[in-house]
């Protein structure tokens, strides 16, 4: 464990568990990829899901996790180069979420019988999918069974002594782990394509 680097653990989790913590981690990878989005904006949004896509294919080493299930926020995916299709998912959504492009959470089986999931990744709105696991742009794998979550969640500040209080906000869900919004993904003027 490095300095300032927060786990959390969950010993059995379900795979519902699992979802809903990576899904409740979107606002903290969307704070940390704020100022790294704009890199990834193409000309349509498919150009961007595609730059998306290139970035994880070829500057992140997909690394399959065991028994024991992580989900990398963007500053350890980027610091490490490795993860596995939740944090390959979860980085996909925070870029997407910045630049405003709506996505849904695509989740798959690819076994027959089984419906719970073992694979996540993105899908747009507008049907372009993001899975660098499967490794062919906008191309899915053919599911057993696949289901989505759309994701259109906003936090909005009131004004003064009239905004709940984080634990009203987030009344019946677990926190997963401190985020730090702030965390330094790039320095300035430094390209994270090279």
């Amino acid at each position: 464990m490095r300095p300032g680097q927060n786990i959390t653990y969950k010993v059995n989790a379900s795979n519902e568990q699992l979802q809903k913590a990576l899904e409740q981690a979107l606002p903290g990878a969307v704070a940390q990829t704020k100022q790294i989005a704009p890199q990834f904006k193409g000309a349509s949004d498919s150009d961007t899901c595609r730059k998306i896509f290139d970035f994880l294919k070829t500057k992140i080493t997909y690394d399959k996790d065991g028994f024991t299930q992580k989900i990398k926020y963007p500053s350890a995916l980027l610091r490490e180069r490795r993860g596995d299709c939740k944090s390959y998912s979860l980085f996909t959504a925070a870029i997407l979420k910045n630049l405003g492009i709506p996505f849904r959470w695509t989740y798959a089986s690819y076994t027959p019988g089984v419906k719970v999931p073992g694979h996540v990744y993105i899908t747009t709105d507008s049907g372009c999918i993001v899975d660098a696991v499967w490794g062919k742009f906008n191309s899915e794998k053919t599911p057993y069974n696949k289901f989505y979550k759309n994701m259109n969640i906003s936090y909005i500040s009131g004004t003064d002594g009239c905004a709940p209080s984080l634990g009203q906000r987030n009344q019946g869900y677990a926190p997963i782990g401190k985020v730090n919004p702030n965390v330094a993904l790039l320095a300035p003027g430094r390209n994270l394509f090279r």
